[in-house]
Order: structure tokens, then sequence, then C-alpha cells
């Protein structure tokens, strides 16, 4: 995702949300996004939708949600139910790309004590590889086979 477009996104929620909540963010980090947004893309926020609702990226939410957690919340037991629910979700969502692959290899395995004749040996084969002397020596007498032909 573009930077400067996440930014244009985070600066256009701010702009619904009003001063009070703008003017809790640092000045440099307000500077930061007024810097680095892009000017032509002006997102277009519904103060009656919710934040999940907005046509906005997963990143400028994420963004809002740091600046929720360390800007906005007023007390130490908001912080804290939010770390909670941030952490309830992602546990979710690990969960559900753990179920997801699962069983992936469930109808691929190979058994083990395998006793078909059909099966071919996956043994290691050591493969001796000839030292400088030994090819030197075999491209000698691939000289001398092919004159004496």
């Amino acid at each position: 995702m573009n930077d400067r477009k996440v930014n244009s996104e985070v600066l256009g929620v701010l702009t619904v949300l009003g001063d009070e909540y703008i003017s809790l963010i640092p000045e440099d980090i307000m500077e930061y996004f007024e810097a680095n947004s892009d000017s032509e893309e002006i997102p277009i926020i519904d103060a009656t939708k919710s934040i999940q609702e907005q046509n906005i990226s997963k990143d400028a939410r994420i963004l809002l949600t740091m600046l929720k957690l360390n800007y906005w919340c007023k007390t130490q037991e908001e912080k804290d139910e939010l770390i909670k629910l941030l952490d309830d979700n992602e546990k979710e969502s690990d969960s559900k790309y753990a179920h997801g692959y699962k069983d992936i290899f469930k109808d691929n395995e190979i058994p083990s004590d395998s006793t078909d004749d059909n099966n071919t040996a996956t043994e290691l084969i050591e493969v001796k590889e000839k030292n400088f002397i030994q090819k030197l020596f075999e491209k000698i007498k691939r000289l001398f086979t092919r004159k004496n032909d």
C-alpha cells in the first residue's frame, strides 16, 4: 500500500474526528502525516459510519488504532482493554490460519513401513567426486584413446 495514501486516509479520519482528537496527537506526528500525505488522494469519510464501514485501508486502521492506544485512551484500564481486544483479534486470526493448514498434508501422507513391491528405494547414494589428479588423468587417457581409434 502506498504510504502517502495511508497518511491521507488517516488525515481524513482525523479531520472528521475534529480538534478534540487532533490536539492530543503530538505536533511532529501530525506534521509527518501532513508532509507525507497525497494531496490529490483525499478520502471521503462518512461521520455516520464506523471505521470498519469506511473505505480505508487496513494500514490506515492500524495507524488509527495506534493513535488511539498512545494518545486517546484516557486511563490505563482503557489501554489494557484495547490491548486485550487486539490480542484476542490476533489469536482469532492465528487460529483461522492454523485451522486452514492443519489437514493440508493429511491425504498426502506416505506410510513409513510400506511393504508394497512397487515402492522404490529412497536410500541416499553417496556420490564420490573425483579429485583434480583423477580428472586430469582421465582427460589424458581420453586424448590417447581417441588418437588410437
